[in-house]
């Protein structure tokens, strides 16, 4: 059948840009995860400007615009882990994720190759593997983030979102234009 080999093919075209880690498969991953984030949050600029979401028994997910204009927006997602130290509560973010939106193309990236907490890099690391060896890393883990978010319940939706007044992550965010 003409229809199930051109479907093959594409699956195997995929696979061999996966494997391959060329900036075609790169684009491609953006394109999946968009559909992802797409379902564990439905309508993004309905969001308050940060806020977190429950499910009972799993970690708090975190998230906080950084930034939104009509053709992107960049927010952080995270867990915040509380323990105690010395007599005091602390907290550490893990995964903490920067994620930008590009609306018009209907993708999403994982713009974090950072120096600590996640997927930790130096500065000589970072050198060594490559800004695109680290979208690969950064990308793949937001997949199987997402995946794992969608199947154990969060939901990202005003209806379900709390907004802590003390845990201020970041900045306010910037609206532009």
């Amino acid at each position: 059948d003409p229809k199930e080999q051109m479907v093959y093919s594409s699956q195997e075209n995929i696979r061999h840009w996966l494997k391959a880690r060329k900036f075609v498969g790169l684009m491609d991953l953006y394109d999946k995860n968009y559909v992802r984030l797409q379902q564990l949050i439905p309508d993004l600029m309905a969001l308050p400007s940060r806020g977190v979401t429950q499910v009972p028994g799993l970690p708090d997910l975190h998230f906080e615009f950084i930034e939104a204009s009509r053709f992107t927006s960049s927010f952080r997602l995270t867990y915040l882990f509380k323990y105690e130290q010395e007599g005091q509560t602390l907290s550490i973010r893990d995964p903490d994720l920067t994620l930008r939106v590009y609306h018009d193309a209907r993708v999403v990236e994982a713009m974090s190759c950072q120096l600590r907490g996640f997927m930790p890099l130096s500065p000589e690391q970072l050198a060594q593997v490559g800004h695109l060896e680290c979208r690969w890393e950064s990308n793949l883990f937001l997949q199987k983030w997402l995946e794992y978010l969608l199947d154990s319940g969060y939901l990202l939706i005003p209806a379900r979102v709390t907004n802590p007044l003390c845990l201020p992550l970041q900045t306010p965010v910037e609206v532009v234009g």
